[in-house]
């Protein structure tokens, strides 16, 4: 808790300011008040529509998040299945002839096949 000697000093500055206020206001013009109301009254205006905005965009963020979850592997899928193409299956069951190595070892068990038969 605060000392009394500090809580009063506090409660006099306020009632100063206060009164000083209240004091510079009585003291503006009609034309000068009348623009501090306008600018308070648009202030307060565009705080909410930037609010609203603000709403927006971010409902727009988390829906564009959600479509690209679903597109981009779409697409991803599109993209590799177009990679493997005619040519690419051609070649696959393309039938490879023997190496020299596999050659000489089918030779090899022809040869002891014969032997044993």
């Amino acid at each position: 808790m605060k000392p009394k000697s500090t809580q009063k000093s506090e409660e006099e500055l306020a009632k100063t300011l206060a009164h000083t206020l209240d004091k510079s206001l009585a003291e503006i013009d009609d034309l000068s008040l009348q623009r501090l109301k306008n600018a308070r009254a648009d202030a307060l205006s565009h705080s909410v529509n930037s609010a609203n905005f603000s709403s927006r965009f971010i409902r727009f963020g988390i829906a564009a998040s959600l479509i690209t979850l679903v597109v981009v592997p779409i697409l991803w899928h599109q993209y590799n299945a177009q990679q493997f193409s005619d040519a690419d299956v051609e070649l696959v069951l393309q039938e490879i002839p023997p190496a020299a190595q596999e050659l000489d070892d089918m030779d090899m068990l022809i040869a002891m096949g014969d032997i044993d038969a």
